[in-house]
């Protein structure tokens, strides 16, 4: 398992509670799209508008510890909501929609453990309006690398 392969799971795993999800997916809600890494920066409101609403899960960082190698899981939301009372709202419903998820399938598919009290829910002050954002990091173990031993020596 890798940090891009945890990642990739990780995309995997919310595409399908999304697509289970029946508020989300038959209220007429915007449909999410559900990307690994980097989302394109739109340059005018309409491919603003067209990439949103996004879910992007990268790893944002990899520690390889004496007896651990923990990598960081970031899950960056965007939306686009004109109306600057209630756009936010969105947000927030699928952020918790998120946690409560992973939290609730921890280990995620027996096989991502998000390390207990890792998980950290971010709402900036600053949004780009009509563009609203948030993020969701945690801590998820990794096998760690060992040299094989047997190669150095023969």
């Amino acid at each position: 398992m890798t940090p891009l392969g945890c990642a990739e799971g990780i995309v995997d795993f919310i595409k399908e509670r999304l697509e289970a999800n029946d508020e989300l997916t038959n209220s007429g809600e915007k449909q999410y799209k559900v990307y690994t890494g980097f989302l394109t920066i739109g340059m005018s409101r309409s491919e603003i508008k067209d990439l949103a609403p996004a879910i992007i899960v990268r790893t944002t960082e990899v520690t390889d510890g004496e007896k651990e190698t923990v990598a960081v899981i970031g899950i960056y939301i965007t939306d686009y909501d004109e109306d600057r009372v209630e756009g936010c709202k969105t947000l927030f419903h699928i952020m918790e929609f998120l946690r409560f998820e992973l939290l609730t399938n921890n280990p995620i598919r027996m096989k991502y453990n998000i390390k207990s009290g890792s998980m950290i829910s971010s709402l900036p002050d600053e949004q780009p309006y009509p563009q609203w954002w948030g993020s969701i990091h945690f801590e998820v173990n990794l096998p760690q690398p060992k040299r094989n031993f047997s190669e150095v020596f023969q």
